[in-house]
């Protein structure tokens, strides 16, 4: 049986996965020499906010706009994380 590992944000941002377990990716745009950020599955569904979500003319700048997007991302997981009380404070 597979076990069931946590995703940390030191894990996750380097090979582009999201809070959620989804992964992004940089993908060329046909016959343009374009970039864009996309989910790498193929799933519908979630929705990159418009600041990333345009055509990038190089594959760095693509690369820094997706990591700060996850950083972004789990900012606001990690401190969503840390507001919820625990099981052992709630039967106190």
């Amino acid at each position: 049986m597979a076990e069931n590992k946590v995703l940390t944000r030191d894990e996750a941002i380097p090979n582009n996965i999201l809070p959620t377990g989804r992964k992004l990716g940089i993908f060329p745009v046909k016959s343009t020499g374009m970039f864009s950020i996309k989910y790498d599955d193929d799933k519908n569904g979630g929705s990159i906010p418009n600041r990333y979500n345009g055509k990038y003319t190089g594959l760095s700048q693509a690369k820094r706009d997706l990591i700060k997007f996850l950083n972004e991302l789990w900012d606001v997981s990690d401190s969503s994380t840390k507001k919820k009380p625990s099981n052992d404070a709630i039967s106190r």
